[in-house]
């Protein structure tokens, strides 16, 4: 089973005119976006060759606790969540295994994580909020903790 959990199953107007044309992201409520809604091609998340390029920027995603949850909920078997590189539906019961221990060390760590780095998080999907939907109007602050 291909599970594409942390990208939504529906495309974006390109607002701006930029090359973000496949945007999954929300325009209205930012605190259900992750980094990887601002993809310019929501399939890299799928993409083994891209899987370092994404793992880097799930470790500044606000979301990234969320996402390691929600896959270990849904048993996702492809792609990158939470930074984790899941090793696809014919791996190995094992591979399976050491991927979901990694999902849960995520889960656990992030709640581990000084408020410095949440508000890092949240500054730079604000920024890539701005980026993809200028004229927007300001964002109110999030305080509730992903």
């Amino acid at each position: 089973m291909h599970n594409k959990g942390p990208i939504q199953a529906h495309l974006a107007p390109n607002y701006g005119g930029g090359v973000m044309t496949h945007l999954v992201a929300n325009p209205i409520n930012i605190e259900n976006n992750g980094l990887c809604n601002y993809s310019a091609d929501p399939e890299e998340w799928f993409d083994y060759r891209k899987a370092r390029e994404c793992k880097r920027i799930c470790g500044n995603c606000p979301l990234r606790q969320r996402c390691a949850r929600t896959a270990l909920a849904i048993g996702a078997t492809d792609g990158v969540w939470a930074g984790v590189d899941l090793p696809g539906e014919h791996a190995t019961v094992e591979q399976h295994a050491v991927a979901r221990r990694q999902l849960s060390m995520v889960v656990a760590a992030m709640d581990q994580q000084p408020e410095s780095h949440r508000q890092r998080c949240l500054a730079i999907r604000e920024a890539m909020h701005y980026a993809a939907f200028p004229g927007n109007g300001a964002l109110v602050e999030e305080t509730a903790s992903a």
